[in-house]
């Protein structure tokens, strides 16, 4: 598996525990084929962002998470 991420990211603490537990649950012809993406979430500086860049967050924010709660979104 491979993870990539910026200076700014954070990562839950058990996220790569989940990460890894399904990797394993994966049957391993499927294993190489999947990709497991985070919602991201660009809240790490949002008190410090121009108004108009913190509505933005916001609605990026639910939609990363609405697609969450549909496989196929």
């Amino acid at each position: 598996m491979l993870t990539i991420s910026d200076a700014d990211s954070e990562f839950q603490e058990k996220y790569f525990d989940a990460l890894t537990q399904r990797f394993a649950e994966k049957p391993k012809s499927k294993r190489d084929c999947t990709v497991w993406q985070a919602p991201i979430l660009h809240y790490k500086n949002y008190h410090s962002q121009p108004a108009i860049v913190q509505l933005t967050s916001m609605f990026i924010a639910q939609h990363e998470l609405a697609n969450l709660a549909d496989k196929y979104a």
